[in-house]
């Protein structure tokens, strides 16, 4: 009969016009990355369609792979095996560290090598993170005084006690990396200061990196190092990992894990600065849930 024809006509158009705006319905939430889920449509009988996933835009990036193509040799002091920070790595925005005056001091150089394991250098790791953390410090108004800036330079012990008499900075710091002989199980992070002067700061920035960084807490130690003499400078001397630990060392050659520790050795100072200060601001770091 030409009524139910029509009918039937009628019928599957609109059954058509279902499945379309079904289908674009569906594409519609694939496209704003929001379908991460089984999709059930019972209208059209269609079921389990699990769409590909896609990152969001904001996700994390991969790890800094070991070998980065450093900066030219004008720019770069550093050894091919430590290369510096990308140019475009993460930037801390200014902040609460204008006015202050540091000293960065990176342990050994020139011809004294300091801690060596397979061919990593101490006096090299330590000059990288020094570089680094200078900017780091800049970026939130401070102004940063350098002991050396590339590896050209042999300071004695006594010209470095020098020089941290006449800048007379408000926070001094002198970056090592540690050994531990044949041990190579040994790890974790060690601060030393020498003047109760001193104390404060070196609590505060140890509790500081050990609960930002995944790091072991080897203590807080007063010793006679003889670049910590000045009692009326805040002074400390960090050593950041083990050399003869394999992760560790690894780790300390990788960029983005020394500005991650540049990062956390800023917030030890901002938290010190705001103790010292007596703020009611002030909250002590928090230990992390898992080592």
């Amino acid at each position: 009969m030409p009524g139910s024809r029509s009918s039937r006509s009628t019928g599957g158009s609109f059954d058509f016009a279902k499945r379309v705006l079904a289908s674009l319905s569906m594409l519609l939430l694939l496209a704003n990355g929001n379908c991460f889920a089984t999709v059930q449509c019972q209208t059209i009988g269609i079921q389990n369609i699990q769409p590909a996933i896609t990152p969001p835009h904001d996700a994390v990036p991969s790890p800094l792979p070991l070998d980065v193509t450093p900066l030219p040799p004008d720019v770069n002091p550093l050894p091919p095996n430590i290369a510096p920070l990308p140019q475009d790595g993460p930037r801390v925005p200014p902040s609460d560290f204008k006015g202050k005056l540091l000293l960065l001091d990176a342990g050994h150089g020139g011809h004294d090598p300091g801690a060596v394991r397979l061919g990593v250098r101490e006096k090299d790791i330590a000059l990288a993170m020094v570089l680094d953390l200078k900017k780091v410090l800049e970026a939130r108004g401070a102004k940063v005084v350098l002991t050396r800036k590339d590896d050209k330079v042999d300071l004695e012990l006594a010209a470095i006690a020098r020089i941290v008499d006449a800048v007379h900075p408000d926070v001094f710091l002198s970056i090592h990396v540690n050994s531990a002989g044949n041990d190579q199980a040994m790890s974790g992070v060690q601060t030393y200061f020498r003047e109760s002067g001193s104390r404060c700061l070196a609590h505060t920035m140890h509790s500081v990196l050990v609960c930002d960084l995944p790091v072991n807490d080897r203590g807080v130690y007063t010793s006679h190092f003889y670049v910590l003499n000045n009692p009326s400078v805040p002074s400390l001397l960090l050593e950041t990992g083990y050399i003869t630990n394999r992760p560790e060392r690894r780790n300390l050659m990788t960029p983005s894990y020394r500005h991650k520790f540049c990062l956390a050795i800023a917030d030890g100072l901002s938290r010190y600065w705001i103790k010292s200060s007596g703020s009611a601001g002030f909250q002590p770091a928090s230990p992390r849930n898992s080592r």
